[in-house]
């Protein structure tokens, strides 16, 4: 689907109705730009059309609404955004946008140039082409000031009626109690400045323009103190200044200023202040004629290109991508592909190190750039010295993790005490641990990433060891891609306290998985371990880079490593969050919190003897789980006082709004103390505290812990050894919120702290803008005093200022980008659902739409 989102505010009937908006959010669905990242979006276009952003200000219309050059410096100033030209912020004042009379007598204009709302001697009823004086247009004309009885006209589009008359009020009429606004435009004010005062504005940046580029206002300066009157141009080839005459003259006068052939340039106007208030100068009718460059189209400009590609595995895809203002082609030469710019690569293997290409192609010319791809040879085997390499633990439908151990195993006559590779205790493998909370038939599963082999003959060969009195079973299975699985037994009971060899022969697969099953036998003696597994024989390819990927585990889908804890579930399963603090602790593992002192923190069930709550939170029994630290377990720190605490992995960013929210039952004595502390790379901080006289009941906390970066969240528990006493403390069901550091950034979506992200005001369609703001708004008693996003008058929101010279029924709209969007679980019959805070409080409130 693809859309936009309005908001449409309705002044009431007097001032007292502002309304405000803060923190858009869209859930249940990802929203992408309908436009890349790279090009401009044409705002006002009532279907979706994205342009290059090397085609916006460069004189040649491409949206089908003129939007690209719309705000390219052309204007007749009748809407606040003043079309594109921007206020220097290091001068000594603004440009002041005003219609009628300027403020101060015997200087400045009566009324604008574009509407000459006072002058009712410009327009006779003469013919259509007599009268480019006001625009060959059929707009309204003023009546011709000797026939009173006349009013506005216009010229019609029947050749058989020359003109007729307009149902539209005069300049300044109040009907229906409105006041008709008049044209625009801008001008310097004389009596607010000192002499010599300046004022700066400038278009924003400009392309290309052909050699008869003109540069056309209208001005006037009239006033017995008048300044001066600059235009200046910076371009690439030099910057320049053109002094306007002053002829003193109460009219509007026209200027024409050469430019000629320039490139990425800026033209602005600059007001001097003369010497007393009687000094107004005035701008209208801004516009850029014949500008557009000759040879159109332009050079292809290549706008982006992938950087250098060092591949640290093989046997993935990569994408080379290639956007540019021509015709796209990405290429090496052993293949050639045209995909909307992007060259895909499968299976990539050494042989594939080289130069590739991107190539920009028009009628004009073409330009490329080049990249290198080196792609080192790959590992096939996994030791367990440094990591697990491509395995990793499932955390679907099984009941526990497999551990990476480094010497003995912690219960007594089982498991192995040193590796196989090394031989030694300092050397590591994987195994399954049976000792409690295990009980017998409990499963634990050891996934490879998803890959595909192509030689009959592949073979994976290993090493296990099954010492114990108990030992349960150790199978090797394969997972295809619609979770066909086939079994190898690879031992079902014990064996001596040795390393044996195992072999399995794999065969041809696509897209599968390889894994190796531990299931606990009937006591705790029963633990099973793994070491130095390899292909051979296979041609092997993985399906992602394992070196900067991984999957999801029950989909062949790729994530990016980075994504991992990112808050933004990217596998329908949800696998790539699951292990990333959000827990109600009925699955395996304690989905990801972790502990410097194991058995310290442990996870139960029901009640236990002297403390604990006596059933979890989730499900309010004595067969629910939860995590537990009793005091009696602990080993102190020091003398004085020791803290436990329990950690969440780290996660690269979160976003501001980010909350953990968790339920907890403790007995902390007197001095007892839950904290909640938030590590990340600007510090630390303590987010939450509970000292003291808990009750053992769960009871419901929430803490901000707001952005940061390489955060870890860590829960505490602690005592004073001086007043020791048999503490504890329960949590169950924590979930982590609004943690996404996208969350209020994605397509459609803003806490409008930092910008209005990509909402705009609707171009002249509607009668006055919406404006971001911080604070209590101007008027009195209406409008929010702080935001809704840090609820501190420091925030920003959107709002309406329905204060003069607004009037009852003005709108004002606000829109976002074209986007397009996909249920983020699609077939889970998940909803797309817009969320925004609005504030409406005042006497006169009108409509929010």
């Amino acid at each position: 689907m693809c859309f936009r989102l309005r908001f449409e505010g309705e002044r009431g009937i007097e001032y007292q109705g502002d309304i405000a908006l803060d923190d858009i959010s869209i859930d249940g669905c990802k929203t992408t730009t309908f436009c890349h990242t790279e090009d401009y979006a044409c705002p006002s276009a009532n279907r979706p059309y994205c342009v290059t952003t090397d085609w916006v200000c460069d004189f040649i219309t491409d949206c089908p609404d003129q939007a690209d050059e719309n705000r390219c410096g052309s204007c007749d100033f009748e809407t606040q955004q003043m079309c594109g030209w921007v206020q220097d912020d290091k001068d000594d004042g603004d440009w002041i946008r005003n219609n009628l009379g300027t403020a101060s007598f015997n200087t400045g204009p009566k009324s604008d140039h574009t509407t000459h709302a006072d002058d009712l001697s410009k327009s006779d009823h003469t013919t259509h082409a007599d009268d480019l004086s006001v625009g060959s247009h059929n707009y309204c004309r003023n009546p011709y000031s000797n026939k009173k009885q006349d009013g506005p006209w216009c010229y019609v589009a029947d050749s058989t009626v020359q003109w007729e008359y307009c149902s539209i009020p005069e300049c300044g009429e109040l009907r229906n109690s409105v006041q008709w606004e008049c044209g625009h435009y801008v001008y310097l004010e004389a009596s607010w400045m000192s002499p010599g005062d300046r004022i700066v504005m400038k278009t924003p940046e400009l392309l290309t323009s052909g050699p008869d580029c003109k540069f056309e206002f209208w001005y006037h300066m009239n006033g017995d103190s008048i300044g001066n009157l600059y235009v200046t141009v910076n371009s690439t080839r030099g910057n320049w200044e053109q002094e306007i005459i002053n002829p003193n003259v109460a009219d509007w006068l026209k200027m024409s200023v050469p430019l000629g052939a320039l490139a990425d340039f800026t033209v602005g106007l600059v007001g001097v202040r003369g010497a007393s208030y009687t000094g107004d100068i005035a701008i209208d009718d801004t516009m850029f004629v014949d500008c557009a460059p000759s040879g159109y189209p332009t050079p292809p400009k290549l706008l982006n290109v992938s950087s250098d590609i060092v591949l640290t595995d093989t046997d993935h895809e990569f994408r080379l991508d290639c956007l540019m203002s021509g015709l796209p082609i990405a290429f090496d030469s052993r293949r050639m592909l045209l995909l909307n710019g992007s060259l895909w690569v499968n299976h990539v293997g050494s042989y594939d190190s080289g130069t590739y290409m991107c190539v920009g192609i028009n009628q004009v010319s073409s330009v490329n750039a080049t990249i290198q791809v080196k792609v080192p040879r790959s590992r096939d085997s996994c030791d367990f010295e440094t990591d697990a390499c491509v395995w990793r633990d499932s955390v679907k439908d099984t009941d526990f993790f497999w551990v990476w151990q480094q010497g003995c195993t912690p219960s007594y006559s089982t498991g192995p005490c040193k590796d196989h590779t090394t031989g030694t205790e300092q050397g590591h493998y994987m195994y399954v641990e049976a000792s409690w909370p295990r009980t017998e038939g409990d499963v634990a599963e050891l996934q490879s990433e998803w890959l595909s082999t192509t030689d009959p003959n592949c073979e994976v060969s290993f090493f296990y060891h099954s010492f114990g009195d108990n030992v349960g079973k150790l199978e090797f299975q394969i997972m295809g891609q619609h979770f066909n699985r086939f079994a190898d037994k690879i031992l079902d009971g014990h064996s001596n306290d040795a390393w044996i060899a195992g072999s399995v022969n794999v065969g041809v697969v696509n897209i599968a998985r390889v894994v190796f099953r531990g299931t606990i036998g009937s006591a705790y003696d029963g633990d099973i371990a793994i070491d130095d597994v390899a292909f051979h024989n296979c041609g092997l390819k993985y399906l992602c880079n394992t070196t900067t990927e991984t999957s999801c585990e029950t989909e062949p889908k790729c994530i990016n490593k980075t994504n991992i804890c990112d808050f933004q579930p990217q596998c329908k399963d949800g696998t790539d969050e699951a292990n990333c603090g959000t827990c109600d602790f009925e699955g395996p593992g304690t989905c990801g919190w972790s502990t410097n002192h194991p058995g310290v923190w442990k996870k139960m069930a029901g009640a236990q003897d002297y403390y604990g709550p006596g059933y979890d939170h989730s499900l309010g029994t004595g067969e629910g789980h939860y995590m537990i630290a009793e005091s009696n377990w602990w080993h102190y720190a020091d003398d004085n006082h020791t803290v436990e605490e329990i950690s969440t992995p780290v996660f690269a960013t979160t976003g501001k709004r980010c909350r953990i929210r968790f339920y907890y039952a403790a007995d902390l004595g007197v001095n007892g103390t839950m904290t909640v502390t938030v590590k990340n790379d600007a510090g630390s901080f303590i987010a939450l505290s509970k000292t003291g006289n808990s009750t053992g009941n769960w009871t419901f906390v929430t803490a901000r812990l707001s952005e940061g970066t390489n955060v870890q969240v860590t829960i505490g528990l602690s005592i004073s050894v001086e007043n020791y006493e048999a503490y504890w403390l329960a949590i169950d069901d924590l979930r982590f919120t609004d943690c996404d550091p996208g969350h209020l950034n994605g397509p459609g979506e803003c806490d409008f702290e930092v910008d209005t992200c990509d909402y705009t005001n609707l171009d002249a369609r509607d009668d006055f803008d919406w404006t971001r703001h911080q604070g209590p708004t101007a008027s009195y008693n209406t409008g929010p005093k702080t935001d809704h996003t840090t609820l501190t008058d420091k925030g920003w929101y959107y709002y309406i200022e329905t204060s003069y010279p607004r009037q009852p029924g003005d709108t004002a709209v606000a829109q976002s980008r074209w986007m397009t969007y996909g249920d983020t679980n699609p077939g889970d019959g998940a909803q797309c659902t817009l969320e925004f805070w609005y504030h409406m409080m005042g006497d006169h409130i009108g409509s929010l739409n």
